[in-house]
């Protein structure tokens, strides 16, 4: 989790696809197989931050 969030972290304002569609999929995937832990809560709530930021709107809306 702290390593999917260093990468949001350091395409802030230059959002990379890549990056984007991995970190989603490791959203998923955690959430759907460790729900319950905090650090996996806690980057699924990074994410959806980052994804309302208006420089990742061109990537996340489609």
């Amino acid at each position: 989790m702290a390593l999917g969030t260093a990468a949001l972290a350091s395409c802030q304002t230059h959002p990379i696809r890549s990056v984007v569609q991995r970190a989603s999929e490791l959203s998923e995937r955690a959430t759907a197989r460790w729900p319950e832990v905090t650090e996996v809560r806690d980057y699924a709530e990074v994410l959806l931050e980052w994804q309302a930021k208006p420089a990742a709107g061109i990537l996340t809306r489609g």
